[in-house]
């Protein structure tokens, strides 16, 4: 057994209490000598994988096939981006929030990525204020348009553990949602995205 802060690589809002119950997911949480909270490794990331799909399907039931929910939310210089800014143009919508460390580890990748698909729109959408988005921007380059302000959007339609990647149609319609921000993420998304050119 190790402790926990040695052996958690995973979001950060992991096991958070969001408005989707998990079942089938189970941690034993003991304490060691020290009083030190330590958890098995392996079923610690059995359960995150657990978590993972579980958390991905669900979206996706949620999700897919479906219009992109309303919105209205400001970019860091004031500009307010709504659903009509969607259609036209398969879209790429990424979740995050400064507090997310795979978020912010997943920028260079996702950066990358916008490259090979310059006719699609890049988009992330974050619970916090324009200021600290544009102050985390500016020190790690994220290069998708940044919508800001979006606490109430995410929570609203379930949006609750980051990173997620949603990928919309032209018409404005949700066709994948992905959870995670590791490499096998990134290899499922760009699979995505290479469907979405090829129609």
């Amino acid at each position: 057994m190790n402790g926990i802060r040695q052996t958690v690589d995973m979001p950060a809002d992991l096991f958070v209490a969001d408005t989707f119950r998990m079942p089938n997911i189970k941690i034993e949480v003991k304490k060691d000598a020290q009083g030190r909270t330590v958890i098995d490794t392996a079923q610690f990331k059995q359960a995150a994988r657990t978590y993972k799909a579980q958390y991905e399907q669900q979206l996706s039931a949620f999700f897919v096939g479906k219009p992109f929910p309303d919105f209205a939310l400001p970019d860091p210089s004031g500009k307010v981006w709504k659903n009509s800014d969607l259609k036209g143009k398969v879209t790429l919508i990424n979740t995050w929030k400064i507090s997310c460390r795979p978020c912010k580890k997943e920028m260079p990748a996702l950066n990358e990525l916008m490259k090979n698909y310059p006719d699609y729109q890049f988009w992330a959408i974050s619970p916090n204020t324009s200021r600290e988005i544009k102050e985390i921007v500016e020190n790690t380059p994220f290069h998708f348009t940044q919508l800001t302000e979006g606490k109430q959007f995410l929570d609203d339609n379930h949006l609750t553990a980051f990173p997620v990647d949603l990928i919309i149609d032209k018409k404005g319609i949700v066709r994948f949602v992905l959870y995670g921000g590791d490499a096998e993420t990134h290899k499922r998304l760009k699979d995505a995205l290479d469907r979405m050119n090829a129609e």
